[in-house]
């Protein structure tokens, strides 16, 4: 979606205004990145202008809901994303509660790889993860995260979130 805005952008500045196709791109740019002033368009450049902005918008709601409402499906997804890893890795991602006395609670992501090597990869938030959570964020008692490391690894994260 995002290359067809870029496209329809480039060809619609180069031909309303006549653009070289150097500065119909920066004019895309500042379009899909609400940071143009269309002032000194034509009436065609400033709706070309107006229908970018719009549709980089509707592009962003679009993967908002897409990535971050998938309820149920989000672990779904999460797997099959990682079914690419190398088999001889050993790698598993597993979905672990933390309970609430659990040494895990209130340890941040980083203390947690240094201290069992596994990767906290995110953090369940209602029914969808939560991902790119900060490496100094602190876990929650009794909530959900998805881990991923070596077996023995996730036997250690498993033990210690049942403290």
């Amino acid at each position: 979606m995002i290359i067809a805005l870029f496209a329809s952008g480039i060809i619609g500045f180069s031909n309303f205004e006549s653009m070289t196709t150097k500065d119909a791109f920066h004019s895309t740019v500042a379009a899909l990145t609400f940071s143009s002033n269309s002032s000194g368009f034509s009436e065609q450049g400033k709706l070309l202008n107006s229908a970018l902005a719009l549709a980089s918008v509707a592009v962003i709601v679009w993967a908002f809901a897409n990535f971050h409402f998938r309820g149920d499906d989000v672990s779904h997804h999460a797997t099959e994303y990682f079914k690419f890893l190398p088999k001889d890795e050993g790698l598993v991602l597993k979905e672990i509660k933390i309970a609430a006395k659990s040494r895990l609670s209130g340890m941040k992501k980083l203390e947690v790889l240094q201290k069992t090597g596994t990767v906290v990869m995110a953090v369940k938030k209602g029914n969808a993860f939560q991902l790119n959570v900060p490496f100094d964020a602190k876990l929650a008692a009794n909530s959900k995260v998805l881990v991923m490391g070596t077996l023995p690894q996730i036997k250690e994260v498993e033990k210690e979130a049942k403290k």
